[in-house]
């Protein structure tokens, strides 16, 4: 990476042998258009719907929730979902993000500097969703209690 000398005491500041490494940071360059660009808006289209989609999933748990009926079969099949999506929404970002991060390591150079495509992968969602998975089978196991206490005299 070249340095340009605004101060003549910038000298005694860094060393000539200074290496920048692991560096996180956001990158802007003008938008290319084509292929890359309609593609990009295409995913960020989709993830919103998906969003939208999950919105209006819990908001259905919610509203049977305070209808009274938190163990409907309906319930536990939306957490159910919910929970996949969680999961799959998480592989997907990743995927994206790579996506996005290879495409500039290919097409955007500087010198002294490379950038290196890498999935960022979060655990934690993954660990979210499961959690999800799992109380939507103590919401499906209580809808089957309770149609079993309905059919008991």
């Amino acid at each position: 990476m070249s340095i340009t000398r605004i101060d003549p005491s910038f000298d005694t500041l860094v060393p000539r042998d200074a290496r920048i490494e692991k560096v996180h940071g956001n990158l802007k360059f003008p938008v290319r258009k084509g292929a890359f660009f309609s593609v990009s808006v295409f995913l960020v289209v989709l993830m919103f719907a998906f969003l939208l989609w999950m919105v209006s999933q819990l908001r259905n748990v919610f509203r049977s929730l305070s209808a009274g009926l938190p163990f409907a079969a309906d319930n536990a099949r939306r957490i159910r979902w919910l929970g996949m999506a969680v999961i799959a929404g998480e592989l997907a970002r990743t995927l994206v993000v790579y996506f996005w991060s290879f495409y500039l390591s290919q097409h955007f150079t500087a010198n002294g500097l490379s950038f290196i495509a890498v999935a960022d992968f979060n655990v934690s969602a993954v660990l979210s969703g499961l959690v999800i998975l799992v109380i939507s089978e103590v919401f499906r196991e209580g809808a089957r209690l309770q149609d079993e206490q309905s059919l008991t005299i």
